[in-house]
């Protein structure tokens, strides 16, 4: 079995850390924050905002693998203070947060956490994208 590790452009780059690995037929993708290429955080306090900017992340680590948004499997979304309202507001954001595309219907959870790596984040989403048959 083959394992590529890759780092695209586009995101923050971390000693150890990759943003996507492939390996048979799949995509992994790395947690992905509200985080800008120089990791300043997007939207503080705000949980739509971050959603789009994590879900623009998303979106620059799958295209980096080879495939598509529309070919994520699974992800899950892990909140900080999750709640009826803060659902709304994630919810919000996915919806908005993929330029017009609309975000796959795939295997989704959506997970409460009292806190998540780095202070100020609110959103983190992992996901797995099918890659290209070839």
């Amino acid at each position: 079995m083959t394992i590529e590790r890759l780092d695209p452009d586009s995101l923050f780059q971390m000693e150890g850390f990759h943003q996507v690995v492939k390996a048979n037929g799949f995509a992994f993708i790395a947690g992905q924050g509200a985080f800008d290429r120089e990791m300043n955080l997007v939207g503080p306090g705000d949980h739509e905002a971050q959603t789009v900017q994590a879900l623009a992340n998303l979106r620059a680590a799958v295209e980096a693998a080879g495939t598509t948004v529309d070919r994520i499997v699974s992800t899950t979304i892990h909140v900080v203070g999750l709640d009826g309202d803060t659902t709304g507001r994630v919810t919000q954001g996915l919806a908005k947060g993929l330029d017009g595309t609309p975000f796959p219907s795939h295997a989704m959870s959506i997970i409460g956490t009292p806190a998540l790596a780095l202070e100020g984040m609110l959103i983190e989403i992992v996901a797995v994208a099918a890659l290209p048959e070839s």
